[in-house]
């Protein structure tokens, strides 16, 4: 059953300490005797509240719609989550608060960086219009805040031919259990207008520009892409696409089944081997680095590199050698990135050839169209490494 938000419901329900402390944050004066007030007895704050100046009590009011919203069993336990998450240590304290009324309204008044992640995320749940698009496992969602207004303004690009999304915000949150990376933005909507009364009580029209709300949720581990936002399954993938190339990094949207188009999957087997053929004309191809992603929250990466010389599996002898893998098996490593070499034989008494190649999962290769880069491209497709 929905919650309704009912004023004297949530002064009852709430501590009177704390609803102290949050007027006098405030800068207001009820001017009411607290120590009358009891949960039975909250008529003269009610009363108080509805005399305020019509501009303090909204004020007042969106707060405590806000605070109502998170007063719940899960509204505290996302409370103390994310206080873990930034290192706060909230759940004694939040446990031990009288009910989520307090605990709600405390996070407001003293950790409110923690209250407004846990508004995003609240209100994320409560979202509808999702579509789920897979593109790719344990990729590197980024932190940078040049990548987070590019995609800022590839965000207000789509809208604006629609003619709005002239302004757009983006938000960035994590959460766990799985690990997510969530990202809010707010694009502007079309202008409106609405009916009002102002402070005489004159009666007026208002124009203002709400925003939307689009809400993208990216799982590393299942590789899949949440977006929820209204419009038809093209303008989705766009902004899916949007996302793809400024958040992820990827050079477009994958396709729907998937399937990347590179992977360095297969060469962490310690028997890997690259497939060459006679007629190849290579003399040797072999890793020259290889860069790891841990699966946690801080996105750990390494690389792990080695000087080609033809010494065979050269680069899982230097993972043994560096890594510990009684800490982290290597298996649950995702290799994301490979830096290979490729020798050709010599002819006509010159030189072989040498192509170094990197390529990144899912979609990128630095190979181009020469006859001795074609081949490696082929080896690399014998190799399950490329799908393209």
């Amino acid at each position: 059953m929905s919650r309704q938000y009912s004023p004297k419901t949530f002064l009852r329900q709430t501590p009177n300490p704390v609803l102290r402390r949050y007027f006098r944050s405030k800068g207001i004066d009820p001017e009411v005797d607290w120590d009358a007030l009891t949960p039975r007895k909250i008529d003269a704050l009610f009363d108080a509240i509805e005399a305020l100046p019509d501009t303090q009590r909204d004020a007042v009011e969106r707060d405590f719609r806000r605070i109502f919203d998170l007063a719940t069993p899960r509204g505290r336990l996302l409370l103390i989550e994310q206080g873990t998450e930034l290192g706060l240590g909230l759940d004694e304290r939040l446990a031990d608060m009288e009910n989520h009324y307090e605990a709600a309204m405390v996070a407001f008044l003293d950790h409110r960086d923690v209250f407004e992640i846990v508004s995003c995320v609240h209100e994320m749940d409560r979202l509808g219009h999702w579509r789920k698009r897979r593109v790719g496992e344990r990729l590197h969602a980024t932190t940078e805040p040049e990548r987070i207004e590019a995609f800022e303004a590839a965000l207000r690009g789509i809208y604006r031919k629609q003619g709005r999304g002239r302004c757009c915000h983006v938000d960035r949150y994590q959460r766990r259990d799985p690990l997510r990376f969530c990202y809010f933005a707010y694009p502007e909507d079309f202008p409106t207008s609405d009916v009002e009364y102002d402070e005489r009580r004159n009666f007026r029209r208002v124009t203002r520009r709400p925003v939307m709300e689009n809400a993208f949720v990216y799982d590393p581990e299942s590789g899949t892409l949440d977006i929820s936002a209204t419009g038809p399954r093209e303008h989705k993938e766009a902004l899916a696409e949007a996302f793809c190339k400024h958040i992820l990094g990827l050079a477009a949207l994958p396709p729907e089944d998937g399937r990347p188009r590179y992977t360095l999957a297969p060469a962490m087997d310690p028997s890997f081997e690259f497939p060459i053929e006679p007629e190849d004309g290579v003399a040797r191809i072999e890793f020259k680095s290889i860069r790891l992603d841990y699966p946690d929250a801080e996105q750990t990466r390494i690389t792990v590199s080695v000087t080609p010389n033809g010494t065979p599996n050269a680069i899982h002898t230097s993972m043994r050698r560096n890594l510990n893998p009684g800490t982290r098996p290597l298996r649950d490593l995702h290799p994301s990135q490979g830096q290979i070499v490729a020798e050709f034989k010599p002819v006509n008494g010159r030189r072989g050839k040498r192509v170094n190649t990197t390529i990144t999962y899912p979609d990128r290769c630095s190979l181009g169209d020469d006859p001795h880069e074609q081949v490696v491209r082929h080896i690399l497709h014998r190799a399950g490494l490329a799908n393209d």
